[in-house]
């Protein structure tokens, strides 16, 4: 908590974590505690769990069917705060203080960038923002973009070193890709629109 007040967030924690080889206590299925490399969502579950505000909480996840080729399985989702059945903030002593606490995830959670659509096409100038993966990987490339005005897009595969200090991937250039994927579509959508925005014409007339 110390270390994400003062960098001003998770991302910036978890590389120092990183840098001095610090590992973080996980509780395992048996009941033992073992101690892992950090990751980022570590951190963030660490932020976003009122236990250590000193506060009590209940209800925090809903089971919920999934329907799969392999049949029916259970999956557990974690609620919204605000459709938790319980929280008690000053129940016990926590590793900080309440105020303390909130005001540390207040600063976390604006620092994530939200939308209706998790992992749908993410804002800014690249087509396939949030839509692509890394072959070697399968995670999601991430869209940086360069240059002097910094607008010519460039998409890698660096999940790997933000959640767990680990290598970067592969990385291109992404304007040559927008361009055939531009090109590829106009020449599919292209008849159709025509057709269509000619036939809204002619019911609007």
């Amino acid at each position: 908590f110390d270390k994400v007040e003062e960098l001003g967030s998770a991302r910036q924690a978890l590389c120092w974590l990183h840098e001095y080889n610090l590992d973080l206590p996980v509780k395992q299925t048996s009941g033992d505690t073992a101690w892992r490399r950090p990751s980022y969502s570590a951190i963030h579950r660490i932020i976003e769990n009122p236990v250590f505000g000193g506060a009590y909480a209940y209800g925090k996840t809903a089971v919920a069917a999934g329907y799969s080729a392999a049949g029916v399985s259970v999956k557990i989702r974690r609620k919204a705060r605000n459709e938790w059945l319980a929280l008690k903030p000053n129940t016990h002593e926590g590793y900080v203080s309440w105020e303390r606490f909130e005001a540390i995830r207040t600063m976390v959670s604006s620092n994530i960038p939200v939308g209706r659509h998790h992992g749908a096409p993410k804002h800014g100038d690249g087509l396939l923002a949030g839509l692509i993966r890394c072959k070697r990987c399968g995670r999601k490339l991430t869209l940086r973009c360069s240059g002097m005005k910094h607008h010519i897009p460039r998409y890698s595969c660096s999940r790997a070193w933000m959640d767990n200090g680990g290598p970067h991937c592969i990385g291109f250039g992404g304007l040559r890709v927008d361009d055939a994927v531009e090109e590829a579509l106009l020449g599919v959508v292209g008849p159709g629109a025509i057709a269509a925005a000619t036939a809204a014409a002619k019911e609007a007339r």
